[in-house]
């Protein structure tokens, strides 16, 4: 006995991916991996666990102008989920808040509904198996521009023993023309569980409290960071009131950051090549083994980083250039793994120690690298993080970023630092230095 809901974040109907020159060569279609895709699943998904209803968390819609796109990207879904009496809650986000009413008069009768039109907090009540309810709270944006939190005109609650969901579209804990919203007034509000939709990045932490409060992210990747899972979430309340979720996959686009370790790589750019296509399949078989990716999944598109220590990484950016490894794909388990962004971090084969000993730029250089491996780096962070601040990243619109940590400052010098050492390295054995 329970109350099932599928949760639906951020889908930007009517907006369409970006196709690589690999995807198009493979005869991918744009509309076969596009938010509207997911939907489409999604909304199976809501008939495969039959549901009681379906909760849209906001920007349904990309913009005013993908509208009626977006209206024909929307309407077989949603007929399929009135024909199977699933109904369909939706709250307006800052993208779709001229879009979704226009969509919501246009879709009447189709089992549709938008809560909480003009910043007015909005009730329903949802019925699930053998008496188990819950009361639905929704507000949607008014204007697309709202800089102020929409909880202060949250209604008082009627029944205690009724648990109580909120859906909102907001900036949690911003500062911004989003509906900015801390933290506290959310937690302090009269309500056990609150479904958030604006950022795109789910917030699994969050959502697996016993009262949920967080992000669903988007239901498919629309953006080049959207990394990992993204799809729909199956919530169940119990008689005792209690919220379980669970994530689902639709999405038929993924986003992955894969490393691949070349340790040991020497010999002849023939050789090279060679074993470097063979640890790349390894790499991207085993992320598709580790991820147990469900066959919704058509493309998994890749930041793929080549780490380790091998004999000349500057040799192996020579490989990658001849061969086109930005445009690689490998199809596994019936999708394709696409490469879009293809990174040598490789460092060059070397004693650090022994040549830390001399005194010519490369021992320099071995100097500081074996610093920041100890964390005996405090005035090479600090000298870096006051070059930022003095450079154009520390003014103008880029000043309204935080400051990288201690951590990512050291990472970065680690790779800048031995790609420079591989670099003179390279030269020293073309032309000595001079001691």
């Amino acid at each position: 006995m329970s109350l099932r809901l599928l949760l639906v974040g951020d889908m930007h109907l009517g907006k369409q991916p970006r196709l690589t020159p690999s995807l198009r060569a493979l005869g991918v279609e744009g509309a076969t991996i596009s938010p509207a895709a997911a939907w489409r699943r999604a909304a199976e998904l809501a008939e495969e666990h039959a549901v009681h209803g379906v909760l849209c968390a906001g920007d349904l819609v990309n913009q005013k102008e993908n509208c009626f796109e977006a209206l024909a990207e929307l309407i077989g879904p949603l007929k399929a989920l009135h024909r199977a009496q699933i109904p369909v809650y939706a709250v307006a986000g800052n993208h779709d808040v001229e879009a979704l009413p226009m969509l919501a008069q246009w879709t009447d009768g189709a089992g549709f509904h938008l809560l909480g039109a003009n910043g007015q907090w909005q009730a329903v009540e949802l019925h699930g198996d053998e008496g188990v309810k819950a009361e639905l709270l929704g507000w949607s944006f008014p204007t697309q521009a709202y800089y102020e939190s929409p909880l202060p005109g949250l209604p008082d609650r009627s029944d205690l023993k009724v648990p109580r969901i909120g859906l909102l579209h907001c900036d949690r804990d911003g500062h911004s023309s989003h509906a900015p919203v801390p933290s506290r007034e959310l937690l302090d509000a009269p309500v056990d569980a609150w479904f958030l939709g604006h950022i795109h990045i789910p917030d699994r932490e969050g959502l697996s409290q016993p009262q949920p409060l967080g992000y669903l992210g988007c239901l498919s990747p629309i953006r080049s960071k959207e990394f990992g899972w993204h799809g729909p979430w199956l919530a169940t309340l119990d008689q005792a009131g209690t919220f379980t979720l669970e994530p689902l996959s639709c999405s038929p686009l993924r986003l992955e950051h894969v490393d691949c370790d070349l340790s040991g790589l020497s010999g002849t750019p023939q050789r090279l090549e060679s074993l470097l296509q063979a640890r790349t399949r390894e790499a991207l078989e085993a992320a598709d083994e580790k991820l147990e990716l469900k066959d919704d999944l058509r493309v998994v598109r890749v930041r793929l980083r080549l780490v380790g220590a091998v004999a000349d990484p500057l040799q192996i950016d020579q490989v990658i250039e001849a061969a086109d490894y930005h445009n690689l794909s490998v199809p596994i388990g019936g999708r394709n793994w696409v490469v879009d962004r293809l990174t040598n971090e490789c460092r060059r084969q070397v004693d650090l120690e022994e040549l830390s000993r001399g005194h010519d730029p490369p021992a320099h250089l071995a100097q500081q690298q074996l610093r920041l491996e100890a964390g005996d780096d405090e005035d090479l962070i600090d000298a870096f993080r006051a070059f930022l601040r003095q450079s154009e990243l520390g003014t103008g619109r880029w000043s309204r970023w935080p400051e990288p940590s201690d951590e990512a400052i050291r990472a970065l010098l680690l790779r800048r630092g031995a790609r420079h050492l591989a670099q003179l390295l390279g030269q020293k054995e073309e032309v000595p230095f001079e001691a």
